[in-house]
């Protein structure tokens, strides 16, 4: 995988920021966003920023460590979560916390639904796993999110919010997109009352098409 430049990277995590805010997955100053950088390192919004309102200047670059790098101001306190990520999953290229309503809504009530009636939602999200409370910002709660990364690719936090990585910043977001979307159709259905999930074979030949 051939991760940004810096100042890509910055570009690229304003973007998205953006549509983050106008799809009203973060207010005021939620959320944070995350890159891998080319020649190491990783691009990182900055704390207390909106989403909506970032500028590429603004965006940080902290070594492995956390360690700043480039930028003014102070990394986003959720950058060791991203971190953590990064570290338990060679794979993940971006990283994209979110307070998405319903989202969030499932976190608060310590649900991590997996109803298997989308097609979409199954591909582009897999397992979802939920992670149990921790101070956010804290080391607790990295190492909670690192551990439950490794083999789900979209978590909710409880009392939190949702966290999904992708290869890069485009499927990172997609993913935390399709997570709300799946959230808000799937509490649809249970007040129509219940989904029909896929069948054994139908989700043996979803299985099939996505190892395609």
């Amino acid at each position: 995988m051939t991760y940004p430049d810096f100042m890509n990277a910055a570009e690229q995590i304003c973007f998205y920021g953006k549509n983050l805010w106008l799809r009203q997955m973060v207010a005021a100053n939620d959320g944070n966003l995350s890159c891998r950088l080319l020649g190491g390192g990783v691009a990182v919004t900055p704390t207390g920023s909106s989403k909506g309102m970032l500028k590429k200047e603004a965006i940080i670059r902290v070594d492995e460590s956390g360690k700043r790098l480039a930028g003014q101001g102070s990394p986003s306190i959720e950058t060791g979560m991203h971190l953590a990520i990064y570290q338990a999953c060679p794979q993940a290229g971006a990283v994209i916390h979110a307070h998405s309503v319903a989202a969030t809504a499932f976190a608060s009530v310590g649900e991590a639904p997996n109803e298997r009636f989308l097609p979409e939602a199954i591909v582009n999200l897999g397992q979802i796993a939920l992670v149990p409370y921790f101070k956010p910002g804290s080391e607790a709660l990295a190492q909670a999110v690192g551990a439950a990364a490794v083999g789900h690719r979209a978590l909710l936090l409880a009392n939190h919010g949702a966290v999904c990585y992708g290869r890069d910043l485009k499927e990172a977001y997609f993913r935390i997109e399709a997570l709300e979307h799946y959230l808000q159709i799937l509490l649809l259905t249970r007040g129509l009352g219940g989904a029909k999930d896929l069948t054994g074979k139908q989700l043996a030949d979803l299985e099939e098409f996505n190892q395609r």
